[in-house]
């Protein structure tokens, strides 16, 4: 057995022995700690960077998108005024070929009138050509009654005229008769 001092040296040493051991387990472990940080702080750093240039190609991306949208609205904008433009250009022409309906319609019904008219005219034209023959049937017979009329009248003037002419023979063979007979008796009484 040692002195009290070498005893209390000896278990002090013992006692940093178990001390520093701990501290070199503890030591240990912060440097597997840290060996493990610095890994996951590079992973991290690259997954950082990686993020960094996903974000980038996602801002190039959400940048274009924005551009391409922009120049869609504007298309948009620009079809919307010319469809504007269109649905008015197909109202006016509905306008337009409801009127040359209506005008179609009236025409039609117009048409029809003349054509009832037409030939209600064409039914009292053939009863009027149906009467101005027989008018004419009438008018030829009558010509030929006129004309034979004519020729018995143009004989009777005829005939009248001969007995004219007969008649005043006559007068004067008996003018002439009465004077032979008052010269006669005139001649007597002498």
């Amino acid at each position: 057995m040692g002195s009290k001092s070498e005893r209390i040296g000896s278990r002090k040493d013992g006692m940093q022995a178990v001390l520093d051991r701990k501290q070199e387990v503890k030591d240990r472990k912060q440097e597997v700690k840290d060996r493990k940080q610095k890994e996951k702080d590079r992973k991290q750093e690259v997954k950082d960077r990686k993020q960094e240039v996903k974000d980038r190609k996602q801002e190039e991306k959400d940048r274009k998108q924005e551009v391409k949208d922009r120049k869609q609205e504007v298309k948009d904008r620009k079809q919307a005024v010319l469809d504007r433009k269109q649905e008015e250009k197909y109202r006016k022409q509905e306008v337009k070929d409801r009127k040359q309906e209506e005008k179609d319609r009236k025409q039609e019904v117009k048409d029809r009138k003349q054509e009832e008219k037409d030939r209600k005219q064409e039914v009292k034209d053939r009863k009027q050509a149906v009467l101005d023959r027989k008018q004419e049937e009438k008018d030829r017979k009558q010509e030929v009654k006129d004309r034979k009329q004519e020729k018995k009248d143009r004989k009777q003037e005829v005939k009248d005229r001969k007995q004219k002419v007969k008649d005043r023979k006559q007068q004067r063979k008996m003018e002439q008769k009465e004077e032979e007979d008052q010269d006669a008796a005139c001649l007597r009484m002498s």
